[in-house]
Order: structure tokens, then sequence, then C-alpha cells
């Protein structure tokens, strides 16, 4: 259970300029820390941050899907918790939330919110995974398995660039407990489920990083009603949504619309 304001890592900025909280999604495996930079960006724009940690206990850790820990169950029920009980009461009494989901974040965020589209203010997908065909699930697992070869690539570039931290990296420690996760990132599909909520008057955009290899442009054009999702590109590889200044600035704009 996410019952105490620690396990939101909740961060105030001096001068909020929105009651409604952002609840921050990061990628599979990929610590708190590594978004430290973008959760200061929005502070320096006045928005209150929440991240919340997905909290394993004995009970947790019991629950398997085949030989694993179904992290991404566990991960859906605490963000539910979020949604649903750490926003600010709108004009109907609904409390509701700004919710930004980076990359496999997106997978596990979307159903979440297809139960509780009233408590989501707005929508921001960055770089989202499940944004792809239906395809066959080994044939889906392989593709993933690519795409994280291509953004070792841009994470090594960064790297070279000085940009990217040793801290900053996902921790591997626990990966096996995450062999779930990666299973359904690679095989979720959320187009379907995002439109229908747009019909249904969610205000969500998609943010298209032009130079990112693991999700690619094309596959977003490919895939994304452009009359029905908005789309908006910006320049970047995948992991500099976490750090970027204009990236976190855009976003920040993108809040405010």
């Amino acid at each position: 259970m996410v019952d105490k304001e620690a396990d939101l890592n909740k961060y105030v900025p001096e001068n909020p300029v929105s009651p409604i909280p952002v609840v921050i999604f990061g990628g599979m495996g990929v610590p708190i820390e590594a978004y430290r930079l973008l959760r200061k960006r929005l502070a320096d724009h006045g928005f209150t941050t929440l991240f919340p940690i997905p909290l394993l206990n004995a009970e947790d850790r019991a629950r398997k899907l085949l030989l694993f820990t179904d992290v991404n169950k566990i991960k859906q029920e605490q963000a539910s918790e979020v949604i649903t009980t750490a926003g600010e009461p709108n004009s109907l009494g609904i409390k509701q939330v700004d919710i930004i989901a980076h990359s496999n974040a997106a997978p596990f965020i979307v159903p979440v919110i297809k139960e509780h589209p009233q408590n989501v203010h707005k929508l921001i997908l960055l770089s989202p995974a499940g944004v792809h065909p239906e395809m066959n699930p080994f044939l889906a697992v392989l593709k993933l398995w690519q795409k994280e070869r291509r953004n070792k690539k841009d994470k090594r570039q960064l790297e070279r660039l000085g940009l990217l931290k040793p801290d900053e990296k996902p921790y591997s420690k626990n990966w096996r407990c995450y062999y779930p996760e990666a299973a359904v990132t690679a095989t979720r599909v959320i187009t379907e489920d995002l439109e229908n909520l747009i019909r249904g008057g969610l205000d969500a955009v998609v943010v298209i990083l032009t130079q990112d290899s693991l999700f690619r442009r094309k596959d977003y054009l490919a895939n994304l009603d452009p009359r029905i999702v908005k789309m908006v590109e910006l320049p970047g590889y995948h992991s500099q949504a976490r750090f970027d200044p204009t990236i976190g600035n855009r976003l920040a704009c993108l809040l405010k619309d």
C-alpha cells in the first residue's frame, strides 16, 4: 500500500502554479534519482511532483507470474491507489492528478487510467512503449531486445558527451523480477485504449523524441491517428527525457496548456 508521503517522494516548489500534482511514472527498472533533474525543472515552473516507488513486501514477492514476481501487477495496483487518492479535488469533488508516463510506464499505466479516467486531469506519454501493431509474443520480445540494443548505443553516446551519469543508469541487481514487466512492455498495445480515452474526453499528448532509437518516430506516425491523438516532436534520445532542460521546459508548457 502507498500510504505514506515518503513513499510518494513528494516534491513541492516554493511557488506552486497548480494545485494538481504531477505523478511521474518512470521507465522499467530506472531509479528515482534518474528523474531528479526533470523533477527539478518542473518544480522551477511551479509544479508539485510525486514519484511513486513500488514497494515489494514479502506478500508481494510471493505473487508470481510463472516463476517471477509479478512486478507489473503490483505497480498497477499501487498506481491505481495513487491516482485515486493523491490528487486535488476538482469542482465536482473528484480528486485529479496530471500524469507523465515515460517509456515502459505507458503499457502498465494506460489500463489503470482506463479504470479511473475521471481522476486524470492531463496525460503526457513521453516516448511511450506500446505503440505498435499486435504481434506474436515471441516476435514481440525479440523486437524489444533489438530495440534495447539500439538504445544502449544511444546511452553510450550520451555517456561520451558527459550527459548520462552512472547513477542515472537502470539498476540491474533485481532484473529477474522485471522479466514479466518486460514481457508486458513487448506485447501490450495501448493504441486503441489511448484513442478511446481521448475520444471520451481525456486530455492527452504523446511526446516523440526524434532521435529515439528505442521507440521510433516512424512507429508513432504509422500507428497513431493524428486526427485523434495530439503528437509533439522534440529533439533528443530516449534517455534524455529524464534530464534534458529543453525537454523539461516543454513538458511544463504542455502541462500549462
